[in-house]
């Protein structure tokens, strides 16, 4: 949020822990002060995170009264009020939404003790002023005024349990980043790294295409690159727990550059030549590759061609045992029953 989009929203359901995700980004904003805090944390140990100091101003809309027009924006007014009290803001007090915010901004860009000049939004439970409201459209048209009045103004991050009437209030704002499908396209398609020098992993792009073009986010990569090494799939024990653990596996450079005899192959050379494995890490003082299942795409591709082997080896072992009982019915040729004559 700080270093890329001014703004996000994040769609996760209930007891998911938003609420403490942003009290924890509260506590970041707090500045070199907290670094001890986060010591054992990605950002604690990040060699370029420069622990600014911002003002965060903290909105819960699941406490804002949404029984009347009136009411709900004077809630909103009162907990914008409340966030200017704690830097000690000045502001005019029967102000509409729009002079109120910029009142902060101006207090913000006017705060000492080392504060950056532009403030941190944190709003939570946006949607919740629209469940069992009778005024919605009203209401929404508040929400539509405040946020819109925030964009490009602050950083923004916003939470929600649900997507319901989003694009009606976001529409002003379209600044703010869907961080939600950002994370599944992550989850899908990321992940792929060819080599020890690459830096960043790439994502799928066929089935990136595909997602954008249909509107959908679902497994698109076919993956049949794998079906000629079908016995291997089946037998081999690496082979069977990429199916159902996500499994990580040591390999030598010979591994992942197998192109001799396919009787010597061993299963990690052709799950990461065909796409299955990709590479995390490497050492570099023992020349190991450390291989992994990418992402859920390939995984669920995986177990799936898996399931199919194994229908289609026990359809036809059933047929070759159907074809030896029919064998044993077969008189022989020259060969004739005795057939009692009843009498």
């Amino acid at each position: 949020m700080i270093e890329g989009y001014l703004g996000y929203f994040i769609i996760r359901p209930k007891h998911f822990g938003k609420s403490l995700m942003l009290d924890t980004i509260s506590e970041i904003c707090e500045g070199k002060k907290n670094k001890q805090l986060f010591k054992n944390t990605a950002i604690g140990q990040s060699p370029t995170y420069e622990w600014k100091k911002y003002a965060v101003f903290k909105f819960d809309f699941s406490k804002l009264n949404n029984e009347s027009e009136e009411q709900f924006e004077l809630a909103l007014l009162n907990q914008m009020k409340e966030n200017c009290k704690k830097y000690n803001i000045k502001h005019r007090e029967s102000v509409g939404i729009m002079s109120l915010m910029h009142d902060m901004r101006e207090g913000v860009a006017n705060l000492k003790n080392g504060y950056e000049s532009r403030a941190v939004v944190l709003i939570d439970e946006y949607q919740a002023p629209l469940n069992n409201c009778q005024n919605k459209n009203k209401i929404i048209r508040i929400m539509r005024h405040f946020f819109c009045n925030l964009k490009g103004k602050a950083m923004v991050l916003v939470t929600g349990s649900s997507r319901f009437g989003l694009a009606d209030i976001f529409s002003p704002a379209h600044n703010l980043f869907d961080a939600t499908l950002y994370g599944d396209l992550k989850y899908y398609y990321n992940g792929f790294k060819f080599s020890d020098n690459s830096e960043k992993k790439v994502y799928n792009p066929w089935s990136i295409i595909q997602c954008f073009s249909n509107n959908c986010i679902k497994p698109y990569w076919d993956g049949k690159c794998l079906e000629q090494y079908e016995e291997l799939t089946l037998n081999d024990v690496e082979s069977v727990s990429c199916a159902f653990q996500d499994p990580i596996f040591s390999a030598c450079c010979i591994d992942l550059n197998f192109d001799t005899e396919y009787e010597h192959i061993t299963s990690k050379s052709i799950l990461f030549q065909t796409g299955y494995l990709t590479i995390i890490d490497y050492d570099s003082e023992t020349h190991m590759y450390t291989l992994k299942i990418p992402n859920y795409e390939v995984k669920t591709l995986y177990l799936n061609h898996y399931k199919k082997l194994k229908e289609k080896k026990k359809k036809d072992e059933k047929l070759k045992c159907q074809a030896e009982a029919d064998k044993k019915l077969v008189v022989p040729v020259g060969k004739k029953k005795k057939i009692s004559k009843i009498l």
